[in-house]
């Protein structure tokens, strides 16, 4: 199992179906809006790296997301 972070910048009227969606994926642990850097932080659990991917790339390609920074396990 490979575990991850996944932070991303979204437009702010699109925070609330983006965190809604995210908890409908299967990989997806938690989802958090949070202040800063960044407006969400979802903890993602996968079979592998790839799968880690797989999920980065789906919640880059929401709708107002307009960057990702995922930080996995070492």
């Amino acid at each position: 199992m490979t575990q991850a972070v996944i932070l991303v910048k979204i437009d702010a009227e699109n925070t609330t179906k983006f965190v809604d969606n995210a908890k409908k994926l299967e990989e997806v642990v938690e989802v958090y809006s949070v202040f800063g850097r960044f407006d969400c932080v979802v903890f993602v659990a996968a079979e592998n790296i790839e799968g880690v991917k797989s999920i980065a790339r789906k919640l880059g390609g929401c709708k107002g997301v307009k960057n990702t920074e995922t930080l996995v396990e070492g």
